[in-house]
């Protein structure tokens, strides 16, 4: 795990390869596709937004339930796809 600030996020990216991003930011094109990233915003609507194997979906209300279920499903993919 590790915690960037804002204006390193782009670059941190390609350095670190992360398996899941949480940000406030929505997905850039600086990923390399197999990331699943999480913008998760709170207080607006929708207050999560998903992008997980090619898919997107939209949460009104996001609890920790929730992004369990993100990390685990991304840990199922990253080991069918052998990394």
């Amino acid at each position: 795990m590790a915690v960037v600030e804002p204006g390193e996020l782009k670059e941190q990216l390609d350095h670190l390869d992360p398996e899941i991003v949480l940000c406030g930011w929505p997905e850039t094109k600086a990923t390399s596709g197999k990331t699943t990233w999480v913008e998760f915003r709170p207080y607006a609507e929708p207050s999560a937004r998903i992008h997980l194997n090619g898919q997107y979906s939209e949460l009104s209300e996001v609890d920790l339930d929730d992004l369990l279920w993100v990390v685990d499903e991304t840990r199922k993919l990253s080991r069918m796809s052998g990394s």
